[in-house]
């Protein structure tokens, strides 16, 4: 999450060479999620922190890569789920990279980096794909004036 560099926005835009990717995703789905896995006996959190959404940071950030960087990627989140084979080969076009099919499912795996984030990536850590998201059945989210504020 972009809240997490904002104090390295000098050692992530001198670094030469590479491609920046921003992964970005509708905030009207972001932040339902985030408040959702902040207030979750699996997450042990129990709070929502409006600056974790990290939007300020994120405009920041890319802001600062665009300025110094030829080459920056925005990948839709929602374009990526919708064709990933298509998304992948234009990603991979982009940065120099030799796209395969195989880029498209894995293996479901719980990376030792995550586990100091408990409950925060099950999903991800289950998947063995790109998938369209499951429709989630309307309901009442509890929002609050900080959720709004994002």
């Amino acid at each position: 999450m972009a809240y997490c560099v904002r104090d390295r926005l000098p050692q992530i835009t001198a670094m030469e060479n590479c491609t920046h990717t921003f992964l970005i995703r509708d905030p009207a789905k972001t932040v339902p999620s985030l408040f959702r896995a902040s207030n979750t006996e699996r997450t042990g959190w129990s709070w929502f922190d409006e600056a974790e959404a990290g939007f300020d940071e994120l405009v920041a950030l890319h802001a600062a890569v665009a300025s110094t960087s030829e080459r920056v990627a925005v990948v839709d989140a929602d374009d990526l789920l919708a064709n990933p084979a298509h998304i992948m080969a234009a990603y991979c076009a982009m940065v120099g990279l030799p796209y395969t099919e195989e880029m498209l499912q894995w293996k479901p795996r719980q990376p030792g980096e995550w586990d100091v984030w408990d409950g925060w990536h099950d999903a991800a850590a289950a998947s063995t794909g790109f998938a369209p998201p499951r429709e989630r059945p309307a309901r009442q989210e509890r929002h609050t004036e900080e959720v709004a504020r994002c």
